[in-house]
């Protein structure tokens, strides 16, 4: 077997939109996903920053009814290059292949928004018993390309003694919250706009010789109240 040699990096750059330019709204800027052992100069303690990853096509998302399936959630384990000097780029370097380990959590409720709180809830996918498994585990290894940026998670329970599952925090910037809660949020905006101007119209024809009565009535005890004076 021959051996390659690898590097370990301790951050993957990302891009997102922030819109906080009213003039582009779609402007993508930077961010940085983090594995790095001594976070911080502390001995022994990794920072393990958790990412959304795309795994399938958008056809699989549309025909299966899951909004969520093409995105997964998952904590970043390692982040590597291989080189291999047997091969070579465009430019005779050897070539280099960069990806990430990763530890993928599951969706539960099929990636819907939870009815309550509205947070897309995930759990860790429990290990399998199987000595052949036909089924992919939890952690897997995906192109760098396919990581698209960071997912802010907050733990369910404080303990471990039940089964812990977590909150996709979805208030954690403007991108996540229109990816998570709307994928169509300015139509869907527009929509509702145009329901409510409707409802207001319609209650107004509705109502309109109501409010014409009581305008006269209330006209008619104004005057009358002047004269009194």
């Amino acid at each position: 077997m021959e051996v390659l040699p690898v590097s370990l990096h301790p951050s993957i750059v990302c891009w997102k939109q922030d819109g906080r330019d009213s003039q582009n709204i779609e402007k993508l800027v930077s961010e940085l996903v983090r594995c790095k052992p001594k976070w911080q100069n502390e001995q022994g303690i990794w920072r393990r920053d958790h990412v959304w990853v795309r795994e399938h096509a958008d056809a699989i998302e549309e025909e299966a009814g899951q909004p969520r399936r093409n995105n997964l959630v998952g904590r970043l384990l390692a982040i590597v290059t291989v080189h291999d000097p047997e091969r070579r780029d465009e430019d005779g370097e050897p070539q280099r292949y960069s990806g990430a380990f990763i530890d993928i959590l599951r969706h539960r409720n099929k990636g819907r928004p939870h009815d309550v709180h509205g947070l897309v809830e995930v759990e860790p996918i429990p290990p399998s018993g199987a000595e052949n498994p036909w089924k992919l585990g939890s952690r897997r290894f995906y192109e760098i390309s396919t990581i698209q940026r960071s997912a802010h998670l907050v733990a369910a329970r404080l303990t471990s003694a039940e089964k812990q599952f977590f909150y996709i925090n979805s208030y954690i910037d403007w991108d996540q919250y229109n990816v998570l809660c709307d994928h169509t949020i300015s139509r869907h905006s527009l929509a509702m706009a145009y329901i409510y101007l409707s409802y207001s119209f319609f209650h107004l024809v509705k109502w309109a010789p109501n409010l014409a009565v009581f305008a006269v009535a209330f006209c008619s005890l104004r005057t009358h109240a002047r004269q009194r004076v």
